[in-house]
């Protein structure tokens, strides 16, 4: 993914996952922490600079190994090994991490997950590959995959009846 280029959509999707309040509790978001901390020591001014490279690099370095950027240096990979005062190189992966409210049930979660996934969609990052993951995904699409089977069943056997 070109970061510099896609990182206004990413903070965007960061900030609308934010202020999804009924169904995310909390959105933990190195684009957001990184936004500010540059504009809060005027190393980079995100509004009217168009994000060069190097800059973005050097400067994400240099958050990476602040105390409020040091937290986020896990959800992280670079190509090269991340080192202290040189340029962060190419970026492989990041995650921005959220917790989910706690739900009833199914009813709940699946629009829930829904939500997420269609905030996700509407970034409209043009490269790499953007997903939620989670373990309570799996058992949630499960259960909106067997509600779907279930009718779909209990359908055809009705009419199979109806036929004999």
């Amino acid at each position: 993914m070109d970061y510099v280029g896609e990182f206004d959509k990413l903070n965007s999707m960061a900030a609308e996952l934010t202020n999804q309040t009924d169904i995310i509790d909390k959105v933990d978001s190195w684009t957001l922490e990184f936004e500010r901390y540059g504009s809060v020591y005027n190393l980079m001014d995100f509004d009217h600079q168009v994000l060069n490279k190097s800059v973005f690099n050097e400067v994400l370095t240099q958050f990476l190994f602040s105390p409020k950027g040091g937290r986020y240096r896990q959800q992280f990979k670079f190509k090269n090994d991340l080192e202290c005062g040189d340029l962060a190189s190419d970026m492989l992966l990041s995650q921005i991490t959220f917790q989910h409210r706690i739900f009833s049930g199914p009813e709940e979660q699946i629009p829930a997950m829904n939500r997420v996934k269609e905030i996700i969609k509407s970034a409209n990052l043009t490269k790499g590959q953007v997903f939620p993951l989670s373990q309570g995904y799996a058992a949630w699409e499960a259960d909106e995959v067997i509600a779907m089977e279930l009718y779909r069943n209990m359908a055809l056997a009705i009419g199979c009846i109806v036929l004999i």
